[in-house]
C-alpha cells in the first residue's frame, strides 16, 4: 500500500506561480540592467530615441484617416474609407 501523501493541488499551483514570479522578476531586472546601458551611452540612447521617433511618425502617418471620396450616386457619402500603404 502506498503511505505517500496525496499531493495537494492548491499548495502545488501555488509554488509553480512563485517560482514564474521569481522567473519574471529575474527577467525584468536584467531588461532594466540592459535598458540602463543603453541610456548610460550617449551614442546608443540618441540612436535608439532616433529610431522610436520614427517608428511613432510612420505609425501616425498610417492611422492617419484620409476624406473618403463622396459617393455621388445616392446623394450620400461613401462609408467606405480608403487607405493609402507605402511601400
Amino acid at each position: 500500500m502506498d503511505t505517500s501523501p496525496t499531493p495537494d493541488p492548491a499548495s502545488e499551483g501555488v509554488e509553480h506561480l512563485q517560482r514564474a514570479a521569481k522567473e519574471m522578476i529575474s527577467a525584468a531586472r536584467k531588461f532594466l540592467d540592459a535598458a540602463e546601458d543603453v541610456v548610460q551611452d550617449q551614442d546608443r540612447f540618441a540612436a535608439l530615441s532616433g529610431g522610436v521617433a520614427d517608428v511613432i511618425s510612420s505609425l501616425a502617418a498610417a492611422i492617419k484617416p484620409t476624406p473618403a471620396p463622396a459617393d455621388h450616386s445616392s446623394g450620400r457619402p461613401s462609408r467606405v474609407h480608403s487607405v493609402p500603404v507605402d511601400e
